[in-house]
């Protein structure tokens, strides 16, 4: 018997036992504390195992990572060169395995969860290209069958019977090869779950406006969901399998107040476009593995989180409110006071209470769902008035989607220039309220939007004692225009002039320039727009690795407004060199330095000789190439740069100055090694005496390493008593060691009293039409660089001087004097 099931014996108790009888056994026994036991196989690939029998039910609700639980090991086949590995994922019933990923990497699958091993993971394939992983999913349905894999690899310790009941887990399947698991150590899995199918009842044609075949007591009928207010019916209702509650609270279907949860419901499956990103989401969504033995209160409250909102008691029955603009029910005045009740309010609220910086985490899906920080929201104004910023913490372990994590942000932050409250003694006229009800209050402030917060009765009489909040719609985005009515002062207005101390985003890469017909080595430093209007110039500061700083650096500056990339060089051929981005105030405050970086030169590449008059294809190419400091067949390699600057530009929010606009945007889809993707990106800036806007779309299909690639660019910039106005149109199809280019670039100038156009045309063949007939007139020799009049016929050629022409090419010979 191998060493790993000699070590293993009697682990598979629980996953082999009815969960009913799993259950009552754990309730007999007495318990005992779970515990990592250190494995090794025979190979000398080293693991953890869980043991012991009180480990926590969990389960992932909505969309969800788990590292799982590793319950069983079985090595196998000659040598024991093989090896499966289960991993437990939960409990309930799963909808699918999403993704596995494997140190903080997401694995390609690839196949089918059919075969007898699962997917394979294209990134653990052999030199030979075998496959040497393989990942296959069990979603915890009822009847679901034992791993045929898993018996014939141990048929003396799993058997048909071992069909792990309500528990979704993952069959990992490794064929030892040295080179794929260095230093001896299963990488660390992590398993992305589209989690429970829950119960809808608006899709139940059993309950009141209830329209579908769902039914509460049918799990088949369920889909998976990550609607919050879904979730939360089917937390506190308790989630079942074969008459025993895993999760939840366990409440009636009565104790749940159908109106508000079916509102609820429907606002958070609303689409909210988010103009940042050029994202259409689900307004509120939740995912994250729940652990029974958290406190069921607390999970109650994150889901509350998850809608931005909060909850009351109805008649006995939870009553979700989720943020929403909302309608006033009725108007209150003095007049409906009850006389001698005291009157407590605050216009203001207090000063101390009030935030000026939100910032948090959540769960971000593209750091695959590892905690990733969102960016700030402020409030200038505010911070004046406290002498300082005050933080306020907003973690959403919930959330997965930079939007989403950022809506909430700037709704918390929109919500304290509302906290104004009364507490006021109504007559029966009131009676009509209950709490989360939208109320106007016409007072002494004027009529006011205020939302009851908390409702007693009046002792003397038949009114009611109404504590109230102030309420502004602008609290919450509406789904097609965003926030409204914005108070003044929150958000991301202008940066204060203490905010930006430092290059933001700086990256650092070669880049090849065409100088007097040799293409020699540059770089290309790209960071993120700064919108602080004290910022003047950014400096990148570069020396090669290894020589004395002091000596060798070399400055290259831009503007602080005006740009956001800039090409710089020469720089010494194939060369690394050290890096670090500085920035200049106009205020004199002092600046940090970026982290030093490092970037490799290209290559030195000397001229073609070609005659003086011509014009080299290859000029012409790095030349429109030049101009537009873009290159086609750079857009694989600058998706992941773009996408980040998307993301920052989601994380600080869409800088609405009045001096500086930037917006990008990013649509993507990829199957495997095909691509399709569009990039747009348009700049505004100006500043006193200069003005800059530029607008560029590119589009790019791609399958294995063949690509076709677009690019539109229009400029135009005023600085320094000139204009300059360009448009560039290039396009690009080929593979990464064949290409080629079509393009053209059009260019006008002034500067004093100086205009000059041009256009350079980039093609191997011009045809000319009239719409109807084509004509090939001309085509590039790449060998001798030059062009080839194809065919001409001519009416009319005149000399200089006009003393001699031929008309219609059929005139007989003729001379110029």
């Amino acid at each position: 018997m191998p060493p790993v099931a000699a070590a293993l014996p009697g682990i598979l108790l629980n996953a082999a036992m009815g969960i009913g009888a799993s259950v009552l056994v754990n309730a007999l026994r007495p318990q005992k504390a779970v515990q990592q036991s250190q494995q090794q196989s025979s190979r000398g690939l080293k693991f953890e195992m869980s043991v012991g029998e009180a480990t926590a039910l969990s389960a992932i609700w909505g969309l969800g990572r788990t590292a799982g639980q590793l319950t069983f090991a079985q090595e196998y086949g000659d040598n024991n060169t093989w090896m499966k590995l289960k991993f437990d994922c939960g409990r309930g019933w799963y909808d699918g395995l999403d993704g596995v990923i494997a140190d903080e990497k997401r694995l390609t699958l690839t196949g089918s969860n059919d075969d007898l091993h699962g997917f394979v993971a294209e990134e653990y394939r052999d030199a030979s290209g075998n496959p040497r992983a393989w990942f296959k999913y069990y979603d915890g349905r009822p009847g679901q069958a034992a791993d045929a894999g898993l018996v014939a690899a141990a048929p003396t310790r799993w058997g048909a019977t071992h069909t792990s009941t309500a528990t979704p887990y993952v069959i990992v399947t490794l064929n030892y090869h040295a080179d794929l698991f260095p230093n001896n150590s299963l990488p660390r899995f992590g398993f992305i779950w589209r989690g429970l199918r829950l119960y809808d009842w608006r899709q139940d044609g059993t309950m009141p406006g209830g329209l579908g075949d769902q039914r509460w007591e049918d799990q088949a009928t369920w889909p998976w969901s990550e609607n919050p207010a879904v979730i939360a019916w089917n937390f506190r209702r308790g989630y079942w399998r074969n008459g025993v509650k895993l999760f939840g609270m366990g409440f009636s279907r009565y104790a749940n107040d159908l109106d508000y949860f079916t509102a609820a419901a429907n606002l958070a499956d609303e689409d909210m476009y988010f103009a940042e990103t050029g994202a259409t989401l689900a307004r509120y969504a939740f995912g994250r593995e729940i652990s029974d033995d958290e406190e069921h209160l607390s999970v109650l409250r994150q889901l509350e989180e998850s809608w931005c909102g909060s909850s009351f008691d109805r008649g006995g029955a939870y009553a979700p409110v989720p943020a929403a603009q909302r309608t006033s029910v009725l108007t209150l005045t003095d007049a409906d006071l009850v006389e001698g009740q005291p009157v407590l309010a605050d216009k203001w609220g207090k000063v101390s209470s009030k935030k000026t910086q939100i910032h948090g985490t959540f769960g971000s899906v593209s750091e695959l769902f590892v905690p990733t920080p969102f960016g700030t929201r402020i409030n200038v104004a505010l911070e004046s008035l406290t002498r300082g910023p005050r933080t306020d913490a907003l973690d959403q372990p919930y959330e997965h989607r930079i939007e989403r994590a950022q809506s909430r942000a700037e709704i918390t932050l929109r919500r304290h220039n509302f906290g104004a409250t009364r507490k006021e003694t109504f007559t029966a006229v009131a009676n009509v309220l209950e709490p989360g009800d939208v109320f106007t209050r016409d007072c002494s402030w004027g009529a006011t939007l205020m939302m009851v917060d908390a409702i007693e009765p009046d002792p003397d009489g038949p009114g009611r004692t109404i504590t109230a909040i102030a309420w502004s719609n602008s609290i919450v985005p509406d789904a097609d225009e965003g926030f409204l009515d914005l108070p003044a002062d929150t958000g991301v207005g202008p940066v204060p002039a203490a905010r930006t101390l430092m290059v933001p985003g700086l990256n650092v890469a070669q880049y090849q320039r065409v100088t007097a017909g040799n293409e020699e080595p540059f770089a290309r430093a790209d960071w993120t727009q700064i919108t602080d209007p004290l910022c003047d110039r950014v400096i990148i500061k570069v020396w090669p690795d290894g020589e004395d700083e002091a000596s060798t650096a070399q400055y290259f500056d831009a503007s602080a407004q005006l740009q956001t990339a800039l090409i710089f060089g020469p720089l010494k051929p194939q060369t690394t060199y050290r890096r670090i981005g500085l920035l200049s105030r106009k205020d004199g405050r002092q600046t940090y330095p970026t982290t030093e970086g490092t970037f490799t030169t290209g290559a030195f590449v000397a001229a073609v000789t070609v005659a003086d008059d011509s014009v080299a294809i290859s000029k012409l190419v790095q030349e429109v190439r030049n101009r537009l400091d873009v290159v086609i067949g750079e857009l694989p390699e600058r998706m992941a740069q773009i996408e980040a600057e998307v993301a920052q530009q989601a994380s600080a929010g869409f800088t609405e100055s009045t001096t500086n606009k930037k917006r990008t945007s990013l649509l993507k889809a990829r199957v495997g090694k095909a691509l399709a993707a569009v990039i747009r990106e348009e700049t505004a800036r100006v500043e006193a005496d200069a003005a800059m806007a530029s607008a560029l779309d590119q589009v790019l299909v791609q399958v294995d390493d063949l690509f076709a690639a677009g690019l539109v660019k229009l400029d135009g910039r005023v600085s320094g008593g000139g204009a300059e106005a360009t448009v560039a149109v290039m396009v690009r199809v080929g593979d990464e060691d064949d290409f080629i280019d079509s393009g053209l670039f059009v260019k006008a100038t002034k500067v004093g009293d100086t205009t000059t156009t041009e256009i350079l045309l980039q093609a191997q063949n011009l045809y000319i039409t009239d719409g109807v007939n084509v004509a090939n007139a001309f085509r590039f020799d790449p060998g001798t660089g030059e062009l080839v009049l194809k065919s001409l016929r001519f009416e009319e050629l005149r000399s200089l001087d006009g003393t001699s022409n031929v008309q219609d090419g059929t005139t007989g010979d003729f001379s110029f004097g």
